[in-house]
């Protein structure tokens, strides 16, 4: 599921439940209403006495007639009760179906929700914690899950908290600027954070525990600016961006050149069937260290297209020269069939 769908769809799937309980009351309420009418005028009686016969005969108590029948009367009676009957259990079974959905499962879900909490954290590594699980938070959860990423959600709010739990991500409720927690959504043992809550001093609050549970993590922070942003990363972010600033820079990029970010938005999420960008690392093992894109024929062997080169000294080579060696912990940006990207990254950490 992803996040901001997930919530959607939730409160969609909410209303279907809903409607059909009410739908089923008014059943039963247009039925008492025209059963009662038709002892009213078909026998003459009291408003009163029509309704008690009308109660009286779906319910089956079997107390007696409230007065002789006419011929008309009892074949309307005998209507009444076989509709009664049918529409009564309809009601009966809809209410309880859905109470069981909506409370029995609820129960069990939560409970398994959170068992699974509790059993699989301890031994996560390797994961992203997300601090903050409002709009930019269930955002970045929903591409880390389409990326294959495991998730953790911290958020303090216990509405947001059981978005994340019915979306299916691990969670922890707390302060995410208390150490404590931090350390509860195993960020000892995580590759990454991001902090995506909408206050900018309680984001370089996160950033400074964060630091101090794991000196080596990778941060991302969420700025209102660029002296926010400036802020945060003396705080010891990684970085730190603004969905404002980023937000404007793409719209213009839309407005110059469409197309291009279009083509960059497919590619880099991999919906396109014939290219996706991937970012891959030059292990120390590999039979490639050393080699050149031409020498070692990627292009042939491999088929992709090498677009950037980061070198561990830091220097980086757009479309990199062909002759140049490409040394351990080189970064590189390479386009291609993601059976080709696959295949290449084997060879780059072997």
């Amino acid at each position: 599921m992803a996040l901001a769908d997930d919530g959607g769809r939730r409160r969609r799937g909410d209303v279907v439940p809903v409607r059909q309980i009410a739908l089923a009351v008014v059943s039963l309420l247009v039925f008492l209403a025209i059963a009662t009418a038709g002892f009213k005028f078909i026998e003459g009686w009291s408003w009163l006495d029509a309704l008690y016969m009308v109660a009286i005969s779906v319910t089956t108590v079997g107390y007696g007639e409230v007065h002789p029948l006419s011929p008309e009367g009892k074949a309307f009676a005998i209507l009444t009760v076989f509709s009664g009957v049918g529409i009564g259990s309809y009601v009966l079974l809809t209410v309880t179906r859905r109470f069981f959905e909506g409370v029995v499962e609820g129960t069990i879900q939560r409970a398994v929700a959170r068992r699974r909490v509790k059993t699989t954290l301890p031994r996560m590594k390797n994961h992203t914690v997300v601090a903050g699980f409002g709009r930019l938070g269930r955002e970045i959860c929903h591409e880390m899950r389409l990326a294959g990423n495991e998730v953790v959600v911290v958020d303090d709010k216990q509405e947001r908290v059981l978005m994340a739990e019915e979306a299916e991500y691990l969670f922890v409720q707390g302060d995410a600027s208390d150490e404590k927690v931090l350390e509860a959504a195993g960020l000892a043992r995580a590759k990454s954070l991001a902090v995506a809550t909408p206050t900018d001093a309680l984001n370089t609050y996160i950033v400074l525990a964060a630091r101090e549970v794991n000196p080596s993590v990778h941060i991302l922070a969420r700025a209102s600016d660029e002296v926010a942003a400036k802020r945060m990363k003396k705080a010891g972010a990684s970085d730190a961006v603004s969905p404002y600033q980023m937000g404007g820079l793409r719209m213009a990029a839309m407005m110059i050149r469409p197309a291009v970010v279009d083509f960059m938005d497919v590619a880099s999420h991999g919906d396109f069937p014939d290219i996706f960008i991937e970012q891959l690392m030059m292990g120390e093992k590999s039979t490639l260290a050393g080699t050149s894109l031409r020498g070692a024929q990627w292009q042939s062997t491999y088929k992709v297209m090498v677009l950037s080169a980061m070198h561990p000294g830091g220097k980086q080579q757009f479309l990199p020269d062909p002759d140049e060696p490409l040394e351990p912990g080189c970064l590189l940006i390479v386009a291609g069939h993601r059976s080709n990207l696959d295949r290449l990254a084997a060879a780059l950490k072997s």
